[in-house]
C-alpha cells in the first residue's frame, strides 16, 4: 500500500456562518519518490460522531503539484466534521486514512 500524505489540514473560512472549510495536504512520499505510482487522492467527510467512513467525498487526480487544496462549501455552521485523505496507487491499493476534525464556521 502507498504511504498517505504526511500533512493534512482543515481550515475554517474567516467569515462566520459561511459553512466553508478548506482542506489542504501535501503529496504522498510515494508520489514523488518510492514507487512513483500515486494516481489519485481520495477525500472523505463524515459527522464527527460517525464511526466509519462511507463513500468518498471526491477523488483528486495526482499530478505534478506538491501541495493540494479543496474548498468545501455548504457545511452546517457550528457542526463538527471529520475529514480525511488517502493516497491511491495504480493497483488500486489505498494508503491508510489521515484524518482531522474541524467545526464549520
Amino acid at each position: 500500500s502507498p504511504f498517505p500524505p504526511t500533512v493534512f489540514t482543515a481550515t475554517q473560512d474567516v467569515v462566520p456562518g459561511s459553512g466553508v472549510v478548506t482542506l489542504a495536504w501535501n503529496r504522498s512520499p510515494d508520489h514523488g519518490g518510492g514507487e512513483y505510482d500515486i494516481r489519485q487522492y481520495v477525500l472523505y467527510q463524515r459527522d464527527d460522531t460517525a464511526t466509519v467512513w462511507t463513500d468518498p467525498l471526491m477523488m483528486i487526480r495526482a499530478d505534478t503539484t506538491t501541495a493540494y487544496s479543496v474548498v468545501l462549501a455548504g457545511l452546517i455552521p457550528g457542526a463538527a466534521y471529520d475529514f480525511a485523505v488517502a493516497a491511491q496507487d495504480c493497483t488500486p491499493s489505498q494508503s491508510t486514512i489521515f484524518s482531522v476534525t474541524q467545526t464549520a464556521p
